[in-house]
């Protein structure tokens, strides 16, 4: 029996739920708040305990894009197609304050003509951060969509590249200082 456990806190980046099982990591996802992440994420998973020791894990990993060490000791447990698996795995090649298209990270994975799929498979991650989808970009090089919101993404590439981007970003004016 697969054990899950999850907890959700508000940080630096917005509200965050981390789940581990018995395998990893199995989500790290941001919301509009911690009580409508868990209310969300409890009811997709009644079997799932709530784990307060785990808030310490969700605000190390919030704290990743500004440079802050990898609090991960656990492994993720992504599931996903093997085709997601794989792209999941050339997204965590891509170093941190750095950017790759989608069309490159298809190429990257020898798919040079998977480039919607390749999106498809940023949008179905579960684990915010640890495989940094929001890495990748459009062609153009702008950001492109991100399933928790294109202003938390180019707020979390600014942080990688060591600048701020909050600057009119209203819909996320709370993640950024006044």
């Amino acid at each position: 029996m697969n054990t899950l456990r999850h907890a959700a806190v508000e940080t630096s980046l917005g509200p965050l739920l981390v789940a581990l099982g018995d395998a990893g990591v199995r989500e790290v996802t941001f919301g509009s708040s911690p009580e409508s992440l868990l209310t969300a994420f409890e009811a997709a998973n009644p079997e799932s305990c709530l784990d307060p020791s785990l808030e310490s894990l969700a605000a190390g990993i919030s704290l990743l894009p500004s440079g802050g060490h990898d609090v991960l000791g656990e492994p993720l447990d992504l599931g996903g197609t093997p085709f997601q698996r794989l792209v999941w795995e050339g997204i965590r090649r891509i170093p941190r304050g750095r950017t790759a298209t989608y069309a490159a990270l298809a190429a990257d994975i020898g798919m040079t003509s998977a480039v919607r799929a390749v999106a498809s498979a940023c949008g179905a991650n579960r684990v915010a951060i640890l495989v940094p989808c929001h890495r990748v970009v459009r062609s153009d090089g702008s950001p492109g969509g991100y399933r928790w919101g294109a202003d938390r993404k180019r707020i979390i590439l600014g942080l990688e590249a060591g600048r701020s981007v909050c600057s009119g970003l209203a819909s996320v004016s709370d993640l950024c200082p006044a």
